[in-house]
């Protein structure tokens, strides 16, 4: 995606988010995992990861966060730090949700890159379905290729304790494939 465009959505959208007239609510994550790994790649070479995470968000919808982790080895970068602007809501008894995201690995020759992520979501009782699809359009660091990674998942929510468990399967095409 063209810088100029990137960075006239995140002018839009950020000023938005601070002059909101509703209250914006702050919320963050911090912690330790086993190993990060994601659409079936380990990013920590299988080794515990420190993630932390900051959303800011507001009543309308909009809302904007940032994220970093620790990883391996990749191309030179030690961390992976995220960014993204985007809206959420509902229509149709489903949660709607579409945003975009940067990625950046900070000492990394040539791996940040632009994602578009797309999904929706139905809660039933225990039970969150969620159909999503992430793309990343043709970029100099994915050699010229866009990529498209699409998924079904369904999540259980323990009605008497803090517990849930997620199935996810996805397919992976393009850039970033197999």
């Amino acid at each position: 995606m063209h810088p100029l465009l990137t960075g006239a959505i995140a002018a839009a959208l950020f000023p938005a988010l601070a002059h909101a007239a509703e209250p914006l609510t702050l919320n963050y994550k911090l912690g330790v995992v086993s190993a990060y790994q994601t659409r079936g790649l380990t990013f920590s070479d299988n080794r515990p990861a420190v993630q932390g995470l900051v959303t800011v968000s507001a009543d309308s919808g909009l809302y904007g966060w940032a994220w970093g982790s620790s990883i391996a080895d990749y191309s030179g970068a030690n961390a992976e730090i995220g960014v993204a602007v985007g809206w959420t809501g509902t229509a149709g008894g489903a949660t709607l949700d579409v945003a975009l995201s940067r990625y950046k690995y900070p000492g990394g020759e040539g791996v940040d890159f632009w994602e578009i992520p797309v999904s929706a979501a139905h809660t039933r009782g225990e039970w969150t379905w969620m159909l999503g699809a992430v793309w990343s359009p043709a970029q100099d660091t994915l050699g010229g290729q866009d990529n498209r990674y699409g998924y079904a998942s369904a999540t259980w929510t323990s009605p008497k304790a803090p517990v849930s468990l997620t199935m996810q399967l996805g397919h992976e095409h393009g850039a970033f494939a197999p």
